[in-house]
């Protein structure tokens, strides 16, 4: 899947928005952490109790997603930056000059109570979710889901749910998804907390903001090193107690009641 980026493949030190040329705006998607409510693992036969994290479906029965903004309330960090600094180090992904324990030790020591971090190197099954909608309305017929190695597979996009991609047998890292057009392109790194948006669109907040996705719009300077940059970018949050809107606004393609055309 590296053709898809000009060069060999995706640079993280170079601006996000210079290396697929034919979208016109960018977006850094947090991966959402979690938090499951007390009791949530019910014992059967084939189950095993105090497993470390619990599945996609159980996930979607009876977890919450929770945002950057309140973890760093939680944590009491100061910013995405050291959000993402401290997961990182965590999963010992930084080199000594780039990691930071304590921010690492103090996000950490918060993980209770049903709190859990989110997924490294692919979205959580929530973002999976939102993305898979943003695709469906731009009219998409189908969506696919590949690795670096293109290991993956395309399904229809009125039926594909997202524990048919979460689930599927990737055989290697990365995440590419987009759909039939290639309207939107969802990028997800190795040993990193977010996923990167394409969209041929001009305006892309409209289209994260409905979703109630949370990140950063990229500038034309952002790069996959924002953490380490702390550049001036624009923050998006997402509001816990809303969902997902039926319709996601695009600015060439909606008419003014917000339905596609």
């Amino acid at each position: 899947m590296r053709k898809i980026f000009t060069g060999k493949g995706f640079n993280e030190k170079l601006p996000i928005l210079q290396q697929i040329p034919e979208y016109k705006s960018a977006a850094i998607l947090f991966h959402p952490f979690l938090k499951m409510p007390n009791g949530w693992e019910v014992p059967t036969e084939d189950k095993q109790i105090n497993r470390m994290f619990p599945t996609d479906d159980e996930i979607l029965m009876y977890g919450k997603e929770l945002s950057w903004r309140v973890m760093m309330e939680i944590s009491e960090l100061s910013s995405p930056y050291e959000i993402e600094v401290a997961l990182q180090t965590y999963i010992g992904a930084l080199g000594k000059k780039n990691m930071n324990q304590d921010v690492a030790n103090r996000l950490d020591n918060k993980m209770v109570d049903g709190l859990y971090m989110p997924n490294e190197d692919e979205p959580t099954i929530f973002l999976w979710e939102k993305m898979l909608k943003v695709l469906r309305l731009t009219g998409a017929k189908s969506i696919t889901c590949k690795d670096l190695i293109e290991t993956g597979d395309t399904f229809l996009a009125k039926t594909v749910k997202a524990t048919d991609i979460s689930s599927f047998p990737f055989g290697s890292i990365e995440r590419h998804l987009y759909d039939d057009q290639k309207q939107f392109y969802f990028y997800s790194l190795v040993d990193s907390f977010f996923t990167i948006m394409f969209s041929k669109e001009k305006e892309i907040k409209p289209i994260v903001s409905a979703a109630n996705m949370e990140g950063i719009i990229c500038t034309e300077e952002t790069t996959a090193l924002w953490q380490f940059e702390h550049k001036t970018e624009m923050f998006l949050w997402m509001n816990e107690e809303k969902r997902p809107d039926e319709s996601i606004p695009r600015s060439s393609s909606i008419k003014q009641d917000g339905e596609f055309e």
